[in-house]
């Protein structure tokens, strides 16, 4: 968003590459940095002074990785989606807040989602904001596994692929005419 405000989103534009994979692999990369130097050394430092486990059998590690990496992935298109609305609004702050924060909330960051009445349960989890904390919690304290592991991952990749056109759509209508302010 900031870079279209101020107009450094035609140097954006202009690099020799999709700008979607560009700004992808960015959060990307900022998301691996996050799990590695914060989210590894807080469950480390937790399992060595408490004596938290892995709550889930090690064979469900491998789903609970790719539910993260779902997760992550379904996170950082759904923000660009977010930041793409400063194509036309020129202060899109609002709308990215108001997605942000339902996002949060449909994730279980604010409340956990089991804690939902049943209706609004059932509409979380159909949402991609279930496989991005939500999801992933449930298979590390071992309470997701067998076929609805599966469906949750295939839900969320399924979640990602929908994100990911949009995204692309979305992207080639608004780079069509970009225009900058001041010029």
């Amino acid at each position: 968003m900031l870079t279209i405000r101020t107009g450094e989103v035609v140097t954006d534009l202009s690099k020799p590459c999709n700008f979607f994979l560009y700004w992808f692999s960015r959060e990307s990369g900022r998301s691996f940095y996050y799990f590695f130097w914060r989210g590894l050394p807080t469950y480390l430092a937790g399992w060595l002074i408490f004596g938290i486990e892995f709550g889930a059998s090690w064979l469900a590690l491998a789903g609970f990785l790719g539910c993260l990496i779902l997760g992550a992935m379904s996170g950082i298109a759904f923000r660009v989606l977010l930041n793409l609305v400063a194509f036309w609004l020129l202060e899109a702050r609002a709308v990215i807040v108001l997605g942000l924060t339902t996002a949060q909330f449909f994730s279980g960051n604010y409340l956990p989602v089991a804690f939902f009445p049943a209706w609004l349960y059932a509409l979380a989890s159909w949402l991609p904001f279930n496989g991005m904390i939500n999801a992933p919690a449930q298979i590390f304290l071992g309470k997701l596994s067998g076929g609805p592991l599966l469906a949750v991952l295939a839900l969320q990749m399924g979640w990602l692929i929908v994100l990911i056109i949009v995204v692309l759509l979305l992207t080639a209508i608004a780079t069509r005419r970009v225009v900058v302010q001041g010029g």
